[in-house]
């Protein structure tokens, strides 16, 4: 599970080491391996803690030549099976759902050949010599890539090819047999090896020369109770973790020793309580509460009478000298901006967390910093990231140096919450790639507070990796590992009510990976997205059964939400290409038949934009989000659908703009007389307002008030319910609102739909990914079904 130092790979020709093709030890015992098995683990154990796709292994170890889908799977199970991994464990290789595998066994680096590997090794090549050996050709490293004796994407061995000659260790040079890294996940070693002409050798070099012995850091898990258990803190003194539980049924904050067994339940209200956090003294824990409308709420460590400090928020977190505590107004999330708040840790009116230098800056997480000032990690409105570090009653603030290899990897991954050490020599961040989330580490100057290092992947596991928390000696990270697995979950609702049903059914799995998806609207079918490498893929299946079916593979394309025509014959999304982000055209495609392209409807020019979000019923028009220019706020425009037999082009008509927001999530109306839509505000993206305007453009009338984010506005089937998704009780639910389709207002208060807090399914907490879909007499969300554990990292100083 953990990630070592970069390596730099070498591969040697084809007459050095051809003797150890496919070699693996256990104990001293060889363990015999086809070709095909162990290029697999090669690959694994060669990117050891980078994500290794299918069509990745499709290219380096089939060669790019078509295989059936489940070849790949079996092909693992395997090598799961010879490296005795259990079902359900993940010690040396960690499946990405839907995407493909990690190597998370541990890579120990030797400064020259154990003895023990040098005995193996020697027994291994002391069959016959080869003639170059004998003759005494010195070998010769070919590359850091394949070897150059295989053209790059040509196929690989098979089970039928021979074995070439051995070598004798002895012939060998010491550049061969001098520092080498070995993968050594059990046993004596995992000796890396690799054959024939397609890898030869796999000899691994640091890539800066250091006489430092490799940091090998110890994972083990803390917590194996029933239910989920997450959101640890540490004690002052160190020996105690404060966590939530979900053991007893619903989730309560609980105390347990770091050294013993014991475990204390603090709290027993029937509400959720979770997102502990210990005083400085450690006389008091502060948690986040649903009770009561929820909040925040102190309660002494012993356990006690509980106080609240506040009506709303989440996340909070005493200052270094236990006087303030912080917190956000909703959960932080990587994709969403959040409001910063402190209030008196005695009691008292909370109050916003400002400075002069977030002018034009938008947070998304922040923390105490280890003088007691308040450290926020911001982005721009282009994605442009900045951490700042100021005291909270005014005084400069500290703009931290980012090194510059950060842009190239904050396009792949986004830095989320975070925590510093309190040495100050650290921060630890929460990271998420696509869907996978982990702990990463940056080093900081402690005087300047610039990035002097990192970011570092410190976990790579397959799953979340959240709530990270330090423990007082700087030494051991405590955080959950979430195995929650995606879905599409349909709850039975009752449109007279506007009540669902407490318990749902999952219709799609999302073990592949689907994302982006569309429903049609009477609930029958699925439209979504895959991502295959270069390519993206669009698929449809049936949601009462039916296989899935590829409708088009959009290669060197990103693609936004396909979406679904009111007959349900015909998908419309943008498409922007890979290479030129400039290239981009909203296309349509006819889903009646298989294998039809997607037909261009409407050419954008550089600067302009139009994300389709919805179809007029007789799919003369589409609603998008819209720019006509670079410099313009994103507005809605409608574009037009011409007949299939017209010559006249498409043409797109703004219909609103406003110069202080973005408006996405355009939806006609069941009558058409009416869009809804939500308007983000510029200067402040942790809101936004749920409006409805007349379909031809008017006055915006607001369904919300703008005091959390409110998101995806649905219509009812008949109009008279707006349904949306908000976080103003602290995480997102799904609430709604009447309206009146005669007069286009909205009537009554908002009014809450679901109510998830502490459930094993809740939903995505990925702004981006979450939709809803509304149907006659079912409401469909996108699901986790979560399941935690509390880990300890060692050594997360070293």
């Amino acid at each position: 599970m953990l990630r070592p130092a970069p390596y730099r790979f070498y591969r040697f020709g084809p007459n050095v080491l051809d003797c150890l093709r496919g070699v693996l030890w256990q104990d001293g015992a060889q363990v015999p391996l086809t070709p095909r098995v162990f290029d697999i683990l090669a690959t694994l154990v060669e990117r050891h803690g980078d994500l290794v796709t299918k069509d990745d292994f499709m290219r380096l170890v089939w060669g790019g030549n078509a295989v059936e889908d489940n070849n790949l799977a079996r092909q693992v199970s395997t090598l799961r099976k010879l490296l005795h991994e259990r079902p359900g464990q993940r010690e040396y290789i960690a499946t990405v759902t839907g995407v493909g595998y990690r190597f998370v066994g541990t890579v120990t680096a030797h400064h020259e050949l154990p003895d023990e590997l040098r005995e193996l090794v020697g027994s291994a090549a002391a069959v016959s010599p080869s003639a170059s050996a004998t003759s005494g050709e010195a070998p010769e490293a070919l590359s850091v890539a394949r070897d150059a004796t295989r053209p790059e994407g040509s196929p690989g061995p098979t089970d039928s090819q021979p074995t070439p000659a051995p070598l004798p260790l002895s012939a060998l040079p010491a550049a061969v047999v001098r520092p080498a890294v070995w993968a050594t996940p059990w046993g004596a070693a995992l000796l890396a090896a690799l054959g024939i002409s397609a890898i030869v050798a796999l000899t691994v070099w640091p890539d800066q020369r250091t006489n430092a012995a490799p940091v090998s850091r110890t994972l083990w898990q803390f917590t194996h109770d029933s239910g989920s258990q997450f959101d640890p803190s540490w004690s002052p003194d160190g020996t105690r973790l404060a966590l939530a539980s979900d053991r007893n049924g619903n989730s309560d904050i609980w105390v347990y020793g770091v050294t013993d067994a014991s475990a204390v339940q603090l709290t027993t209200s029937v509400a959720h309580d979770r997102q502990p956090h210990w005083s400085p003294d450690g006389q008091v824990i502060v948690f986040r509460s649903d009770r009561r409308g929820g909040g925040i709420f102190v309660v002494p460590s012993s356990g006690g009478e509980e106080r609240r400090l506040s009506t709303f928020g989440a996340n909070p977190r005493f200052s270094p000298r236990g006087d303030i505590v912080l917190f956000t107004q909703t959960e932080p999330d990587s994709s969403a901006a959040v409001r910063l708040f402190v209030v008196a840790a005695a009691g008292g009116t909370p109050r916003r967390v400002m400075h002069p230098a977030m002018a034009g800056l938008q947070p998304t997480s922040g923390a105490w910093a280890p003088d007691g000032r308040i450290s926020v990690w911001t982005r721009d409105e282009i994605g442009n990231r900045q951490f700042l570090t100021f005291p909270l009653d005014g005084g400069p603030a500290t703009r931290s140096a980012i090194p510059a290899a950060f842009s190239t990897m904050s396009a792949t991954t986004q830095l989320s919450a975070f925590l510093w050490a309190p040495s100050g020599r650290y921060l630890y961040f929460e990271g998420r790639t696509r869907a996978v989330r982990n702990i990463w580490r940056v080093t900081v100057e402690p005087a300047t507070l610039n990035w002097i290092s990192g970011p570092e992947q410190l976990t790579i596991g397959p799953g979340a990796d959240i709530g990270v928390a330090l423990s007082p000696d700087n030494t051991r990270l405590s955080f959950a590992v979430n195995t929650a697995r995606p879905g599409i979950w349909a709850f039975d609702l009752d449109p007279a009510t506007s009540r669902i049903a407490s318990t749902g059914q999952q219709i799609i799995s999302g073990t592949s990976g689907e994302q982006g998806a569309d429903v049609t609207s009477d609930g029958r079918r699925l439209a979504y997205r895959l991502d295959r490498d270069n390519r993206q893929e669009i698929w449809t299946r049936e949601l009462q059964g039916g296989e899935p079916q590829l409708l088009v593979a959009e290669n060197g394309w990103d693609v936004t939400v396909p979406r679904w025509s009111a007959d349900h014959t015909r998908l419309a999304y943008l498409r922007r290409s890979r290479e030129n982000r400039q290239e981009q055209s909203v296309v349509v495609l006819d889903t009646s038949a298989p294998g039809r392209r997607p037909v261009e409807l409407l050419g954008l020019i550089a600067g302009q934009e139009a994300v389709p979000s919805d179809w007029k019923a007789d799919g003369s028009a589409l609603l998008a989000a819209c720019r006509l220019r670079a410099t313009d706020r994103l507005g809605i425009c409608e574009v037009s659908v011409p007949p299939a037999n017209s010559t006249a082009g498409a043409r797109m008509t703004r219909l609103a703009i406003d110069d202080g927001l973005s408006l996405y999530q355009q939806r006609y109306a069941p009558n058409e007389r009416w869009i809804s839509f939500i308007g983000v505000p510029r200067s402040d993206r942790s809101t936004s307002t749920v409006y409805v305007m007349p379909a031809n453009g008017g006055p915006w009338r607001p369904v919300t008030d703008g005091q959390a984010y409110d998101d995806k506005p649905r219509w009812s089937p008949d109009g008279r319910i707006l349904y949306f998704i908000s976080n103003r009780d602290g995480r997102f639910e799904v609430w709604g609102r009447r309206f009146d389709p005669d007069l286009g207002l909205p009537t009554g208060t908002p009014f809450r739909v679901t109510s998830l807090e502490g459930a094993r399914q809740v939903l995505s907490p990925y702004l981006t990914d979450l939709d809803m879909f509304i149907t006659p007499d079912r409401i469909l969300l996108p699901m986790f079904e979560a399941s935690s554990r509390v880990w300890m990292l060692e050594q997360a100083d070293k």
